[in-house]
This record gives structure tokens, C-alpha cells and sequence, in this order.
């Protein structure tokens, strides 16, 4: 079973983000924030619209770095988010932090999901993985 990361888990990703890195506190939609943090798990006609690990770690990634819910610190959230989703469901990557940053700035600004970009960002964390059975 996959392992998914609570509303609580993201405001507490969000606070070790700018403690690290500095940046304003605050959340400027809170409902989209609840969204984000679910959508990874959603179906369609009992369906998952993301049906696997990675679909659903780039939904992560592109939901955050894409979206304003926090005043600041959203794509380093993103980012956060996507590592610690695949870690507690057992895969470490090692990604350098320049590539990270890229991959995050070319998310947030696109329109919407490029299936392009969804396909690249999956093919990086496979290129970029260490171990797919970590146990934390």
C-alpha cells in the first residue's frame, strides 16, 4: 500500500522549507492546499487517475511548484514534497539541487500538466534513484 503524506505532513515540510531557506510564513489557500495534498489519490470511476508511485510523486511536484497556496516557499514545498513521498514509500533518489531547481522552475511555468515535462520528471526520478526499498 502506498503511503501518503497528510495536510500535516505538507505544513510541516512547508515550515522546514523556510526555516532552512527563509521566506514568509502563511498560507494564501488553504482549500487548495487540502486539494493538493489529496490529489494524488484521486479516481475516476473507481479509477486512479495517477496509478502509480511516480505519477503520483510528479503529481506532488508539479501541484505545489505550480500552485500559490503558501505566501512563499511553494516550489522548494514541491520539491520537498515530491522527496519525502518517495522516501516514506521506500525510494531514495539523489538529485543534485541545481537540477531540482530547474526541473522546479520549468513546472511553474507551464500552463498545465505538459505531458512532456510529467514524462521527463518521471524519467528523472528512475535516472536519479539510489534504492527502491528504503525502510524508514
Amino acid at each position: 500500500m502506498i503511503k501518503k503524506l497528510s495536510y500535516t505532513n505538507i505544513l510541516s515540510l512547508h515550515a522546514d522549507v523556510l526555516e532552512l531557506y527563509g521566506g514568509s510564513d502563511g498560507i494564501l489557500d488553504d482549500s487548495h492546499l487540502r486539494y493538493l495534498c489529496d490529489a494524488p489519490y484521486l479516481e475516476m470511476f473507481g479509477i486512479p487517475m495517477f496509478p502509480t508511485i511516480y505519477d503520483k510523486a510528479t503529481q506532488y511536484m508539479f501541484g505545489f511548484c505550480q500552485s500559490q497556496c503558501f505566501v512563499d516557499g511553494n516550489k522548494r514545498t514541491g520539491v520537498s514534497a515530491t522527496y519525502m513521498f518517495l522516501l516514506i514509500n521506500g525510494i531514495l533518489i539523489k538529485v543534485p539541487s541545481k537540477h531540482l531547481y530547474e526541473i522546479a522552475l520549468k513546472i511553474s511555468n507551464v500552463s498545465n500538466q505538459d505531458t512532456s515535462l510529467t514524462e521527463q520528471l518521471k524519467d528523472n526520478f528512475k535516472s536519479f534513484l539510489v534504492k527502491e526499498t528504503v525502510h524508514i
